[in-house]
C-alpha cells in the first residue's frame, strides 16, 4: 500500500449481494445469469455462452445487475487460475448472477468511482493476492469472502480517481490494439495456410481413395487418470498429455502441464504407448488438435480421448495424413458427426469410415514439405503472437502496479 494514500476495506464501501440459480417457486422471470465461464482472460463479460433460466421473481428483484456493479468470482478457478477475478458490469438489459459469484455494488458513487474500484481489483489479481484467500475441496477452489471483502481501497479525490482511470484506459487502449494487430496477422497466416491445405489435399485425377480405416494399423486411446489415480501428487513425475499440449502437429509440455505418478504410467501406456510417426488427434472437447510423435519420451501418457493412430507405412505417409486431419474442409465433415450433449465427441467407429484421398507416397512426401514450409511462417507468426500477447500482459500489470503499488 501507498503511505500517502488513506483506505478503506472493501466491505465497507461496497454492498454484497449474492448470487441465484432456477427457480423453484413461481412466479418465474427470464433472465441471462452471467456464470465463471462468461468471464473472459481479459477480465471482460462475454455474453456469447451466456445461460437463460426461468428464476424466482421474488429473488431476482433484489439481484438484477446495475450498471457499475462489479462481479467477483467466489468459487470455481484451479492451481492454474486463482479465484476470485472481478469483471465490471456495464450493460443493458435483464441479468444476474449466478450462485457461484457475488455483486458488489458501490454504495456511493460520489465517493468512488466504479471504473477505479474495478481497476485496482484487477490489479490486486493480477498480483496473486487472491491466491492468498482461497481454499479448495474437493479440486473447487472457494474465495474466503471475509478476506476478500477486507481488501484495503484506496480513498482518492474523483478528480484523482477519474486521472488514473483516463490514463489507464489510454495506455491499455493501446495495448489491446498492439494485440489486436498481432492477431489480425495470425490468423490472415492461418486463413493463407487453410487455403493451400484445400488446394493441395483436394482430389486430383489418380489418386487414391480409402477411409481412414484401410490406411493405419492401429487405433487406440489413453486413460483418464482422474478416474483412477490422482494428479500432481509429490511423486508424479510423468506428463499426462491433453488436447491442450497438441500445439501446431507437435506435443509441447511446460510447466503447466499435469503429471501422473509411476503408477499411473505403466496401466496409461498399455492403452496409448507411441511409436515414432504415429498421429495423434483429439476426438473430444476441442475436435480436430493434431499432433505427430517424433520421438518416444518415456514420460508421456496420453488423456482419454486423444486417439493415436499408426499410418500404414506403405500407403500413407504421416506428415501427409497430419495435414489432412488439420484441414478444415475434413474436419467441418468430422465435427458434424460428433455426438454428445454438451461435450461433443467423434467416436472411433465413426471416425474410421471416413473417406481420405491421397496421391502416391513421394507425391505425398512433396505436398507434405511444401506445406511444411508454409506451417514454419504460420508458427514462426504464432510465436511472435504468443509473445507479443505475454509482453503486453505484463506492461498493463507494470502500469497498474506503478500507480497502485
Amino acid at each position: 500500500m501507498r503511505e500517502d494514500w488513506k483506505y478503506q476495506p472493501l466491505g465497507e464501501i461496497t454492498t454484497s449481494i449474492n448470487g441465484l440459480w432456477k427457480g423453484k417457486k413461481p412466479p418465474f422471470v427470464n433472465v441471462g445469469v452471467i456464470r465463471n465461464a462468461n468471464f473472459t482472460k481479459e477480465f471482460t463479460l462475454n455474453l456469447s455462452n451466456i445461460e437463460y433460466l426461468d428464476v424466482e421473481e421474488r429473488q431476482y428483484s433484489s439481484r438484477k445487475l446495475q450498471k457499475g456493479d462489479l462481479i467477483v468470482e467466489k468459487s470455481g478457478g484451479s492451481e492454474k487460475q486463482p479465484v476470485g477475478r472481478t469483471i465490471l458490469f456495464d450493460l443493458d438489459g435483464e441479468y444476474s448472477v449466478s450462485n457461484f459469484t457475488s455483486i458488489l455494488r458501490i454504495k456511493d458513487k460520489t465517493f468512488i468511482i466504479p471504473t477505479f474500484l474495478y481497476k485496482y481489483l484487477l490489479y490486486i489479481y493480477k498480483e496473486g493476492y487472491t491466491k492468498e484467500m482461497q481454499n479448495a475441496t474437493t479440486g473447487i477452489h472457494n474465495i474466503i469472502y471475509d478476506k476478500f471483502l477486507s481488501i484495503p481501497i484506496p480513498i482518492l479525490s474523483l478528480t484523482e480517481q477519474e486521472r488514473i482511470v483516463a490514463l489507464l484506459d489510454d495506455q491499455f487502449a493501446k495495448i489491446d490494439a498492439l494485440k489486436a494487430n498481432a492477431a489480425s496477422q495470425l490468423q490472415a497466416a492461418k486463413d493463407l495456410f487453410q487455403s493451400a491445405l484445400k488446394e493441395m489435399l483436394t482430389p486430383k485425377e489418380g489418386w487414391e481413395h480409402y477411409t481412414i480405416n484401410d490406411v493405419i494399423s492401429d487405433l487406440r486411446t489413453g486413460l483418464n487418470p482422474r478416474v483412477h489415480f490422482k494428479l500432481n501428487t509429490p511423486d508424479a513425475d510423468c506428463y499426462y498429455i491433453t488436447v491442450r499440449e497438441l500445439k501446431g502437429f507437435t506435443i509441447e509440455v511446460d510447466e503447466k502441464t499435469d503429471l501422473v505418478n509411476k503408477e499411473a504410467i505403466v496401466r496409461i501406456n498399455q492403452r496409448s504407448h507411441l511409436q515414432i510417426g504415429d498421429v495423434l488427434f483429439s476426438a473430444t472437447g476441442t475436435i480436430g488438435n493434431t499432433a505427430l510423435v517424433k520421438e518416444i519420451p518415456q514420460n508421456w501418457n496420453i488423456k482419454e480421448g486423444i486417439y493415436v493412430m499408426t499410418p500404414r507405412k506403405e500407403k500413407l505417409n504421416s506428415k501427409y495424413f497430419i495435414y489432412l486431419l488439420s484441414s478444415d474442409f475434413f474436419l467441418k465433415s468430422v465435427r458434424a458427426k460428433a455426438e454428445g450433449t454438451g461435450v461433443k465427441s467423434i467416436a472411433m467407429k465413426n471416425l474410421v469410415k471416413f473417406p481420405i484421398s491421397f496421391p502416391s507416397l513421394p507425391e505425398q512426401e512433396r505436398i507434405a514439405a511444401r506445406l511444411d514450409a508454409i506451417s514454419e511462417k504460420v508458427k514462426a507468426l504464432q510465436d511472435n503472437y504468443d509473445q507479443t500477447i505475454t509482453f503486453c500482459n505484463d506492461l498493463k500489470q507494470s502500469l497498474l502496479k506503478s500507480i497502485f503499488a
